[in-house]
């Protein structure tokens, strides 16, 4: 599994600590146990936001 490649990749130099949060995350739930707890604000800017007004369909 690619999640758990990267912390010997993150050693090595090859990809950075903060590369793929998403993957990181979705190992360590997976095949860790440890609490689903999506890091949100590492992905696209953070969590998305409300716009005031109407919906538009």
């Amino acid at each position: 599994m690619i999640g758990g490649a990267l912390p010997k990749l993150t050693e090595r130099g090859i990809v950075g600590p903060e590369d793929f949060p998403l993957m990181r995350h979705l190992h360590a739930v997976v095949a860790e146990d440890e609490p689903l707890n999506m890091p949100w604000e590492k992905f696209f800017g953070g969590e998305p936001t409300q716009k005031a007004g109407k919906v538009r369909r």
